[in-house]
C-alpha cells in the first residue's frame, strides 16, 4: 500500500467517524440515546488510542529517515569549485576569484561535515535478526561476549525495563494469589471493558461479574508449574518470607515463563513497528 492510499484510508475512517457521530446526534432523545452515546464515545476513544500509537510510530520513522538522509548527504563529496569560482579576466589559468568577490590565490578547502556513525566499530552491532522458531525478525544488538549490564533502570520512583526501539515498561508490583484460592476476582480482564458496557451486555444482570473492569487493579494467579515450592512467590507482602526458601530449580522455571513471555512481547512490538512507547500501570485493567 502506498502512502497516498494510506492517506485515503485514514480520510475514509475519519469520515465514517464523523457520519456515525452525526447519526447519534440526530437520534430521538431518550435512554437509548444515552446508551448509544456511551458506546460511541468508547469506540472513538479506542480509535484515538490507535491513532496515537501510529502517530508515535510515524514520528519515529520520520526522525530515522531524516537522520539517515543527512548522513548520506554529508558523506557525498560535491565539487563546488565549478560554480563557486571563476578565472580572473586576463589571468590565464593561474588566478581564481570568487564570483563578484576579491581575488584569491586558491579557493579555500571546503569544510568537511562530520559524518554521524550509526555504529561505532568498538560497540555492539545492531542488526535485524531472524528468530527461526517464531519465523520472525527482531532488531537487536549482536555482541562478541556476554559482558553487558542489566536492562532494568530506576527512573522517577519506579523500575523500568527496555523493550527495544525506545519502548519501556514499568515493573508492576502486583499481588499474587494461590491458584487453589476460590476467590480469583479481578485476575482476568472483563471482555466488555468498562462496568457500564458490562452491565449493558446483560452479563452482570444475570450474575455478578468478578472480572477486572477498566481502571480496576488486577491480581496475578500463581501456579505450581511456575513455582512449585511457594505458588504465590513474588507477592510483595510475603516476599521476604519466601525468598530464602526458593531454590534454583524454581528460579529456572520462573525464568522460562517470564523470559519467553517478555521475548514474545518484543517480537510483537517489532512486528507492529511500535517505538517510543512507555507501558505503565500494567496492573490496572
Amino acid at each position: 500500500m502506498s502512502i497516498d492510499e494510506a492517506m485515503n484510508n485514514v480520510n475514509k475512517a475519519m469520515m465514517n467517524v464523523i457520519h456515525e457521530n452525526i447519526n447519534f446526534r440526530t437520534k430521538p432523545i431518550g435512554k437509548d440515546m444515552v446508551a448509544d452515546g456511551k458506546e460511541t464515545a468508547q469506540k472513538m476513544r479506542l480509535l484515538l488510542d490507535a491513532f496515537r500509537l501510529h502517530i508515535n510510530t510515524l514520528e519515529s520513522i520520520i526522525k530515522d529517515t531524516v537522520e539517515l538522509t543527512e548522513n548520506i548527504a554529508s558523506s557525498i563529496q560535491v565539487d563546488d569549485t565549478k560554480s563557486e569560482y571563476v578565472h580572473a579576466s586576463g589571468s590565464g589559468n593561474g588566478i581564481l576569484v570568487y564570483k563578484d568577490k576579491r581575488f584569491v590565490d586558491k579557493p579555500p578547502a571546503p569544510k568537511k561535515k562530520a559524518i554521524k556513525m550509526l555504529n561505532h566499530i568498538d560497540e555492539p552491532r545492531r542488526a535485524v535478526t531472524y528468530i527461526q522458531p517464531y519465523n520472525s525478525n527482531l532488531t537487536m544488538l549482536h555482541v562478541n561476549e556476554l559482558a553487558f549490564e542489566e536492562s532494568f533502570r530506576y527512573y522517577n520512583g519506579g523500575v523500568y525495563f527496555c523493550l527495544g526501539h525506545r519502548n519501556y515498561a514499568k515493573v508492576p508490583y502486583v499481588n499474587i494469589i494461590d491458584n487453589k484460592t476460590t476467590n480469583k476476582a479481578r485476575s482476568i480482564r472483563c471482555r466488555f471493558g468498562s462496568k457500564e458496557l458490562c452491565k449493558r451486555s446483560g452479563y452482570s444482570n444475570r450474575q455478578e461479574c468478578f472480572f477486572a473492569h477498566d481502571g480496576e487493579t488486577m491480581i496475578k494467579v500463581g501456579y505450581p508449574g511456575r513455582c512449585g515450592q511457594i505458588v504465590d512467590f513474588g507477592n510483595p507482602s510475603s516476599f521476604n518470607f519466601g525468598v530464602s526458601k526458593i531454590g534454583i530449580s524454581d528460579i529456572r522455571t520462573m525464568l522460562m515463563y517470564g523470559l519467553n513471555d517478555l521475548f514474545v512481547v518484543m517480537l510483537w512490538l517489532e512486528y507492529h513497528g511500535i517505538k517510543n512507547k512507555i507501558f505503565e500501570n500494567l496492573e490496572v485493567a
